[in-house]
């Protein structure tokens, strides 16, 4: 970057992933690591220094920029966008069914998740679960599903294609993404472009992205409100159906790539001439 002339704009940044042991406790990081993260920060410093804009995709990110009160008037939060064509609503399903599409893992959350699913099948004995995809923890949560009801409760579908993606979304009476923390939280977003419900972790991008009208957020590893705010959503068709709705609004307006592309394209005619980067630009719409 040094020399540039051009104006530089800089991300979209994502905060930082958290550190998650086995038994669903967060992990302290290490001198070393410590040491690589305030590196880092000196070099993301000198970075913004010389930038124009800095593109955030949530205010979670914030923690990504050092001295973030000298460089606010070069900040502008733009989420990334997501094809609302593709990821469309469809009638809600018949029966209850709870969808975790992720990988499956500690730091998704997938075992406080099976915490909590079994107090929802102790009060909903006709809830069901679903667990999209593979990852290191696939035994250890086979073992913890199998002693759920009669076991037949949670079923493993394993690796989903991109293309089904959609399908499953389209099939869940309400998504789950229990995570220890999320960059931004693409398959929430997917989910609420489908017109469901979510459930979520109160913390990373998805306390930005999930509001109270469209699902809700619940503590970091606590199985116990998890559950309730499942059994909430799964009791009541037309709080679900109302959440649903509301989130896919939420994609339409603020998500969908054409209202993202635009405020990209705004940000980099801000830049190019002279404005703040917070100062939006009256300019029309991508299309044009």
């Amino acid at each position: 970057m040094v020399g540039v002339k051009k104006p530089i704009v800089m991300g979209p940044y994502v905060p930082d992933w958290p550190l998650v042991r086995r038994g669903n406790k967060l992990q302290k990081p290490t001198a070393l690591q410590q040491l690589a993260r305030i590196t880092k920060r000196g070099i993301w410093f000198q970075q913004h220094r010389m930038a124009r804009g800095i593109i955030l995709s949530s205010t979670a990110a914030i923690e990504k920029v050092p001295n973030r009160t000298r460089f606010e008037k070069k900040l502008r939060i733009i989420p990334y966008g997501i094809d609302i064509d593709s990821f469309h609503p469809a009638k809600l399903p018949a029966g209850k069914t709870i969808l975790f599409l992720s990988k499956v893992s500690h730091h998704k959350g997938i075992m406080v998740l099976l915490d909590a699913f079994r107090m929802v099948h102790e009060a909903l004995p006709d809830a069901s679960l679903i667990v999209a995809g593979q990852g290191p923890e696939m035994e250890l949560a086979g073992a913890a599903a199998a002693t759920i009801g009669d076991g037949t409760a949670v079923r493993f579908v394993g690796r989903v294609e991109r293309k089904s993606v959609p399908a499953y979304m389209q099939n869940c009476t309400v998504f789950c993404l229990p995570s220890f923390g999320e960059a931004f939280g693409m398959s929430a977003l997917e989910a609420m472009a489908c017109g469901r419900s979510v459930v979520v972790t109160d913390d990373g991008g998805l306390r930005y992205i999930v509001t109270d009208e469209g699902g809700r957020r619940v503590p970091v590893g606590d199985p116990d409100k998890l559950a309730k705010a499942l059994i909430e959503i799964l009791k009541d068709p037309t709080l679900s159906q109302n959440m649903g709705d509301f989130n896919r609004r939420q994609a339409e307006l603020q998500y969908a790539w054409d209202k993202v592309i635009d405020r990209i394209e705004a940000l980099y005619y801000d830049v190019m001439e002279g404005r703040p980067a917070s100062q939006p630009a009256p300019y029309g719409s991508c299309a044009n």
